[in-house]
């Protein structure tokens, strides 16, 4: 009964996300509103278009937790011929109409009809917004350049689960999770019935716990360590490129604003440590990444282990591997001024050697949305990432790498020269 009665609760959230009734405020230009001779019986229905991705690999449909789906009120906007009538409902407003279909959710419907004109209309529905936002309901032309922005800067990873943030627990906000306007034509006289379908705008990260000690056999080691037992354990992860702009309605219009994005240069990331249950996240939606560079990654920081016991590790540009600068030099590799206190970057920039320091690497991967297979997060989604295996060692530094100028050498033997000497004696 009691997990019943959160799901239906849970539902009924997520319905009246997209509804409201309570006061109106008809814009109208000044004109006199047009006369309420219909009826609108409404109701609110949460999307299922939330989706799982790992490796672009669609998952099950989820309706989300409690926290998700709760909401404080809903606003409604009924446009008609150029006006818009505007209410606002509590959640204390609606009520729950359970289907008996299989497999279809619960509807959650204003208790009270609402009167409307006859005729053509659009109708919005917004859940959870914001008083700024609602100002801006009512004095937008166009609801397609409505936006929310996000300070990870100052906020940090939590910073749209903040207070106001468009993930805060139990105000999540939600808009048509079509992107526009639902259409209808009331007709005089009648009880109008409209189901609005809401979506969250707010994205989802999921890091899944990992193996039981999050430790992975390197599969193409380094050339003279093959013999060796050559291991990664992952320790931490952080994202990068987090947006910081989305659109109130999907398909809006916004620019790209970059919470740390990945590069060429070495960035302090904001690193979680992985537990052994999955961590969870919240993130605006990002449709405008192309490269690593632009779309939004997650960098997984790990340590090399050689038959168990962990140090720095050389590499050389042939793929030679060496625990000391002495090692390399008993092999014939001598670079002049190399020492044990020489930086990562100048070990890359001056000699083409990977450092890795006391056996600390990084991997990172583009989080992929499972429908088109593109580096892309959509709202209402659901990312839920692991590590399934490793092949090699990763980067030194948490950045990409310009190689070094390497001298291409090829020595060319010249064949001997035959000079044929005939002696007559």
């Amino acid at each position: 009964m009691k997990l019943r009665s959160l799901f239906l609760a849970s539902l009924a959230a997520i319905a009246m996300a997209s509804c409201s009734n309570e006061e109106n405020a008809t814009i109208d230009n000044g004109q006199p509103a047009a006369p309420k001779n219909a009826f609108l019986q409404f109701g609110i229905a949460f999307s299922g278009a939330e989706t799982r991705s790992t490796t672009a690999t669609a998952g099950d449909n989820e309706a989300g937790i409690e926290a998700e789906q709760a909401f404080t009120d809903a606003t409604i906007v009924i446009e008609q011929a150029g006006s818009r009538n505007i209410m606002t409902v509590p959640f204390a407003d609606f009520t729950v109409a359970t289907s008996t279909a299989t497999h279809t959710p619960s509807v959650l419907y204003l208790k009270e009809k609402i009167s409307v004109s006859d005729g053509e209309a659009s109708v919005w529905v917004f859940l959870n917004a914001s008083a700024a936002l609602k100002a801006s309901l009512a004095s937008s032309t166009s609801y397609a350049n409505l936006k929310e922005t996000a300070d990870f800067t100052s906020g940090g990873i939590g910073a749209l689960q903040a207070t106001g943030g468009i993930a805060e627990a139990d105000h999540f906000l939600m808009s048509n999770a079509s992107g526009i306007a639902e259409p209808t034509d009331f007709i005089k006289g009648e009880i109008n019935p409209l189901t609005v379908c809401v979506s969250r705008v707010a994205s989802k990260l999921e890091q899944m716990n990992l193996t039981t000690s999050n430790s992975f056999e390197v599969s193409d080691d380094a050339t003279n360590l093959a013999n060796a037992d050559l291991k990664v354990e992952l320790t931490h992860f952080a994202y990068t490129g987090l947006q910081q702009e989305v659109a109130v309605l999907k398909g809006g219009t916004v620019t790209a604003s970059l919470y740390k994005p990945y590069g060429p240069a070495a960035t302090v990331f904001d690193f979680q440590a992985i537990g052994a249950s999955s961590i969870t996240n919240y993130c605006m939606e990002n449709l405008l990444g192309t490269t690593l560079g632009t779309t939004t990654n997650i960098v997984y920081k790990g340590v090399i282990s050689v038959d168990d016991v962990v140090s720095t590790l050389y590499i050389t540009s042939d793929n030679k591997a060496f625990k000391t600068i002495a090692e390399m030099a008993a092999a014939g590799y001598a670079f002049d001024g190399l020492t044990e206190t020489t930086s990562i970057q100048d070990c890359w920039n001056n000699y083409a050697l990977r450092k890795y320091d006391q056996g600390v690497c990084y991997y990172v991967g583009q989080i992929k949305t499972a429908a088109n297979n593109s580096a892309t997060i959509v709202r209402n989604n659901i990312y839920r990432l692991t590590v399934s295996s490793i092949a090699g060692l990763g980067t030194v530094l948490p950045q990409d790498f310009d190689d070094p100028t390497l001298l291409n050498l090829t020595v060319e033997i010249d064949p001997w020269t035959v000079n044929l000497n005939s002696f007559d004696f």
